[in-house]
């Protein structure tokens, strides 16, 4: 019998040049018979110095406080069927959208974040995403599975500005979507499978923006056995991004499945067992 599990490395950073990281970063693991799941938020505020912060605390922490009442109830309906939690995402992010438009009607002041959320479940994932961060599927290649809500995304996709143009427009950081902007958005969802190789990655533009696809899919598409060699990997990464200025706030996680071989033998699966509670 196979059991998943992951491996977890991750990291915020407020980076070089701004005084207040506007990051936020989120990572919770479930642990079941059938192997780990796992629910992964990252969000990027923006709205002066102390406002971004707090959009995108409003939006971590909801899905932190709904990962620790709600989600369980969830738990046998996603077995068979992920609809029901594509809608329960969208619901989230309508209520968060809520929150920080109330909170810049008290402060006086327009803020926003980015939100992004991707939650794996045995061979399944459902991604629901605005803004410009970014989701990536790692197989033999780096594959954006999310939609840059931004005006240079919305040029690259009309193929009036290359992927590496859009790095260094004047425009790069206008978003035509994000949460705390407007009462009406739409959310990007979607769903996929998972094999026993699939890894992802999620990160701010502050980590994307500084590096080239190459140079991510270098760094990521080893092998890796412990949690430490995951965690370098971002590390390396981090530090190629420091070296190119970080003038923004960066972040980024990434996830790596691993496949344990479990014993059918009783008495090895109750010594298991025993030392694992003992630990």
């Amino acid at each position: 019998m196979t059991k998943k599990s992951y491996l977890i490395g991750a990291l915020c950073d407020r980076g070089l040049v701004k005084n207040i990281n506007q990051d936020r970063i989120l990572v919770k693991i479930g642990e079941e018979d059938e192997g780990d799941f796992g629910l992964f938020v990252i969000a990027d505020g923006m709205g002066g110095l102390t406002a971004g912060d707090v959009a995108s605390s409003i939006a971590v922490e909801s899905f932190k406080e709904w990962w620790n009442k709600d989600f369980i109830r969830f738990l046998p309906v996603i077995k068979d069927d992920f609809y029901l939690l594509n809608l329960e995402f969208q619901r989230l992010f309508e209520g968060i959208n809520e929150n920080i438009i109330s909170y810049g009607n008290k402060i006086g002041n327009r803020v926003g974040t980015t939100l992004s959320a991707l939650l794996i479940y045995r061979s399944n994932y459902i991604i629901c995403h605005i803004g410009d961060s970014r989701i990536y599927q790692i197989d033999k290649d780096l594959s954006q599975l999310t939609l840059d809500h931004s005006w240079v995304g919305e040029e690259v996709r009309k193929g009036n500005l290359t992927t590496e143009e859009a790095k260094k427009h004047p425009k790069r950081n206008m978003l035509t979507q994000c949460l705390g902007a407007n009462a009406n958005f739409s959310p990007f969802c979607h769903r996929g499978k998972v094999t026993d190789d699939t890894r992802f990655l999620m990160c701010s533009d502050g980590f994307y923006s500084l590096l080239k696809d190459k140079e991510i899919l270098e760094k990521l598409k080893g092998r890796f056995k412990e949690e430490e060699e995951v965690q370098e990997s971002i590390r390396a990464l981090f530090e190629m991004v420091k070296c190119r200025g970080a003038t923004d706030n960066i972040s980024a996680i990434f996830i790596v499945p691993q496949i344990e071989e479990e014993t059918t033998d009783f008495i090895s699966n109750l010594v298991n067992k025993i030392t694992r509670k003992s630990l």
